[in-house]
């Protein structure tokens, strides 16, 4: 008898809690600043300066007037688009089994895309989190034909790989959709589907995450499902783990867009700090010495009431800070009132200034982020402009910044190839058949696309060459006659 110890703490140990948080962040990156900026968000990625001091209308302030920059957002959009572009689309060889895969090859999963549909999911996981889960299922039509489908299971879906009597079992978060009818509405119902082995063959089951939670699961007791191809069990898992640069649910590498996540968040701090920063200089603080204010310190300036009733404008002007405090509130609506201990000084009011010499040095900062952040920039690594505009220097430069979307790439269609050959075997197909006749090819070329950028690709610099070229030649002509 095997039994799983169902407590959150070890069903949540497939990745480490660093990489899980690296994986939020740039999903939170890649959903942009609504998300950044959201109310359960907010304080992460912007923390106050000083709990006690920060008050929450500055802070909104801020918030509001601070832009998250879009790295990550327009990166993976560049990469995946490279990807998935109409020239650089995978060549499929499927030369075993066509009849019983077309369904999975032209329809694919629920999407409905085939497999142009399914590489880009593969493409955007892989560029987000670093991986993604690609499950074989089998769907009953009905005609009572039966037929391969695709589900996909995220990173984070993923709960515990485990081995049990020399067989992998892989279990995954899987999210529904149910109506409820109090609510009148759908809401996600969460489930943990079980994939395992055993002597009889593939198997899979479906239980309710509060029963994995809160009790320990009996794997001998749980009732199995063996998904049947005409009449036939699959011998394996029909899990194919796709990685940024290998296959295989424990061959994680990293997340490979999170050092630009990163860098996003530290710009959008800065540049919250900053618009801080020159908020305060822009308001400096009034401070009255030897001037006596009212006695309720919760007066504030009311600029409705100052104009509805002008004699109590100076009254409502004061707020009351008392000296004891040893604080001052910096470009608000608040007054301080000093009043010293010599009853002959003459009452005199002032401004205190931030001194501002500290921003231009964070500005500076900003920018020198921003121009590292360029570096990712594929459109500007394409690009012709600049004193190393020729084509054989865009396609060196090309070459070297896109080796790691070749790589991402070859790997996508690597595991969508995987897939492909365990549906083959399923129906029949001797593996070595399926390896030697089915394969999905990447088009990694993508230096010499004509279409991806217009302007600014390598293919338009031979054009303006050759056109200078023979600007050139006709100059020379005249010039001789």
């Amino acid at each position: 008898m095997f039994v799983v110890d169902t407590q959150l703490e070890y069903v949540s140990t497939y990745l480490p809690k660093e990489i899980r948080l690296q994986q939020q962040i740039v999903r939170d990156c890649y959903a942009g600043a609504t998300v950044i900026k959201s109310s359960d968000r907010a304080e992460f990625y912007l923390p106050a300066l000083s709990k006690k001091n920060e008050n929450v209308k500055w802070k909104g302030q801020y918030l509001a007037e601070a832009s998250f920059p879009p790295f990550v957002e327009e990166f993976i959009d560049d990469w995946v688009g490279m990807m998935n572009s109409e020239n650089t689309k995978p060549t499929l060889k499927l030369d075993v089994a066509q009849e019983e895969l077309r369904w999975l090859v032209e329809v694919g999963d629920k999407a409905r895309g085939g497999l142009d549909a399914l590489k880009v999911k593969i493409n955007t996981e892989q560029c987000l989190v670093g991986q993604y889960v690609l499950v074989l299922d089998t769907i009953i039509h009905p005609d009572n034909s039966t037929q391969f489908t695709v589900s996909g299971f995220t990173s984070e879906s993923i709960v515990i790989f485990f081995e049990y009597n020399g067989y992998d079992h892989l279990v995954c978060e899987e999210i529904r959709l149910e109506f409820d009818p109090k609510l009148l509405q759908n809401k996600e119902v969460a489930y943990y589907r079980i994939f395992g082995l055993d002597v009889i063959g593939y198997w899979t089951t479906v239980i309710e995450k509060e029963v994995w939670t809160e009790n320990r699961l009996n794997l001998d007791t749980v009732d199995k499902i063996y998904p049947e191809y005409h009449g036939r069990i699959l011998d394996r898992l029909p899990i194919v783990v796709i990685n940024t640069s290998t296959l295989g649910i424990d061959q994680f590498t990293k997340v490979p867009t999170f050092a630009l996540a990163d860098l996003a968040i530290q710009v959008y701090i800065r540049e919250a700090r900053l618009a801080f920063g020159q908020r305060h200089t822009a308001n400096p603080m009034l401070v009255g010495i030897n001037v006596s204010g009212p006695s309720n310190p919760s007066i504030v300036r009311d600029g409705q009431a100052l104009c509805n009733n002008p004699e109590q404008a100076i009254e409502q002007s004061f707020y009351l800070n008392s000296i004891t405090q040893q604080e001052l509130e910096l470009g608000s609506d608040r007054m301080a009132l000093l009043n010293t201990v010599n009853p002959t000084t003459p009452a005199e009011v002032k401004y205190v200034e931030v001194r501002a010499s500290g921003l231009a040095s964070m500005d500076v900062t900003i920018k020198r982020m921003i121009e590292y952040a360029s570096n990712w920039d594929l459109r500007r690594l394409l690009s012709t402009t600049g004193t190393n505009a020729s084509a054989s220097a865009v396609s060196m430069r090309g070459q070297v910044g896109i080796a790691d979307v070749q790589l991402v790439d070859r790997i996508s269609c690597a595991g969508m190839t995987e897939l492909l050959r365990i549906a083959a075997i399923w129906t029949g197909v001797s593996e070595e058949d399926a390896i030697a006749n089915i394969e999905v090819k990447a088009n990694a070329n993508y230096v010499n696309m004509s279409d991806y950028i217009a302007s600014n690709s390598p293919k338009d610099s031979i054009v303006r060459q050759q056109e200078e070229q023979i600007k050139a030649e006709r100059s020379n002509e005249q010039s001789n006659n």
